[in-house]
C-alpha cells in the first residue's frame, strides 16, 4: 500500500535522474574541454622555449613566461580522468552506443586545445627583439634570420592552424559516415550473411583504465563455409569493460559469398545478437 501515486513518483524519479545525467554530461564535458586546454598550454610552452632560442640571440633578455613544467602532467592525468568520466556520463545519458552520439569526445577535447593554443601563441609567446634579425645586445654581432628562423617565427600561426584543421577534420560528418557505413553493412549481414565462432589469436596494446577506452591492435581467426581458415587484423578502440584477450571466443559475421572481403568481416565479443556489438571505432 502507498499514499502516493506510484506512476507519478516514478515519473518524478526518472525526471530527477535525467536532470542529474544532463548535469553530469555538461560538467564532465567542461572538464574534458579544460583537459584539452591544458594540453594546448603544454604544447605551446614546449615550442615557445625552442622558438625563443632560434629567433633571438643567446644574449637577448627575452625569455618565455610560460610554465613548462606543469602543463604536460596536468594534461595527461586530466585527459585520462576527463575521458573516463565523460564517457560514463555519455553512456548514462545516451544509453548503449552513447560514445558514438552527439559531439565526439575527441572533438570537445580538441576544441579546448586549439582555443588555448591560439591564445598562447598570439599573446604569450616570446616576441623577437627585431623581426628578421637576432639582435646581439652584448657584442653587437647581429645575425639576419635564415629560412629556419622564419619558420620558427611564423609558427605562432601555422602550428595552431594545422592543429585546428585536424580537429575540424575529426569533427566532419564524413568520419561519422564511415561508421554509419559499417553499421549498415552489419545490419545487412545480420540478415543475409553468416555468423560463425572465431578465436582471438593476438592482442597488442595497453589495457584501458576503468571507465576509459584503449586502442588495441588485435587479430582473430575463423573458418569460412568452404573450410578455409582466415585471420583478420584490426586496430580499434575498446571500453575497459570489454577488451579482447587471447583465446577468447568471438562471433564473426561475414559475407558468405565473399568471405575474403575484409570490409565485410566483423567480430563481436559478446553473443553477437545486436549490431552495435560488431561496430567499434576503427583506427586502422
Amino acid at each position: 500500500m502507498s499514499t502516493t501515486d506510484p506512476h507519478l513518483a516514478r515519473r518524478d524519479l526518472d525526471g530527477g535522474r535525467r536532470a542529474g545525467g544532463l548535469l553530469a554530461l555538461v560538467l564532465t564535458g567542461l572538464l574534458l574541454l579544460a583537459a584539452g586546454g591544458a594540453a594546448g598550454y603544454a604544447v605551446a610552452a614546449f615550442f615557445d622555449t625552442f622558438r625563443d632560442m632560434n629567433i633571438n640571440s643567446v644574449f637577448s633578455d627575452a625569455e618565455s613566461s610560460m610554465l613548462l613544467g606543469w602543463g604536460a602532467p596536468v594534461a595527461v592525468v586530466g585527459s585520462l580522468v576527463a575521458f573516463g568520466l565523460h564517457g560514463n556520463a555519455r553512456r548514462a545519458w545516451f544509453g548503449s552506443g552513447g560514445e558514438n552520439r552527439g559531439i565526439g569526445q575527441g572533438t570537445v577535447w580538441g576544441l579546448g586545445m586549439v582555443a588555448v593554443l591560439w591564445w598562447a601563441t598570439l599573446t604569450q609567446w616570446v616576441r623577437p627583439d627585431q623581426v628578421g634579425v637576432a639582435v646581439d645586445p652584448t657584442f653587437g654581432q647581429d645575425e639576419a634570420w635564415g629560412v629556419g628562423e622564419w619558420i620558427w617565427y611564423t609558427m605562432q600561426w601555422w602550428l595552431p592552424g594545422l592543429i585546428t584543421l585536424v580537429v575540424l577534420y575529426n569533427a566532419l560528418p564524413v568520419r561519422r559516415t564511415a561508421e554509419d557505413r559499417r553499421r549498415a553493412a552489419v545490419a545487412r549481414l545480420l540478415t543475409t550473411g553468416r555468423r560463425v565462432p572465431g578465436e582471438v589469436t593476438h592482442v597488442q596494446g595497453m589495457a584501458a583504465q576503468p571507465g576509459t577506452y584503449s586502442i588495441l591492435k588485435w587479430t582473430f581467426r575463423f573458418t569460412d563455409l568452404q573450410g578455409q581458415q582466415r585471420w583478420v587484423e584490426r586496430t580499434e578502440t575498446f571500453p575497459s569493460v570489454a577488451v579482447p584477450r587471447v583465446g577468447d571466443t568471438v562471433q564473426v559475421l561475414f559475407d558468405a559469398e565473399h568471405p575474403g572481403d575484409r570490409k565485410q568481416i566483423f567480430a563481436a565479443l559478446g553473443d553477437g545478437e545486436k549490431a552495435e556489438e560488431y561496430v567499434r571505432k576503427s583506427v586502422g
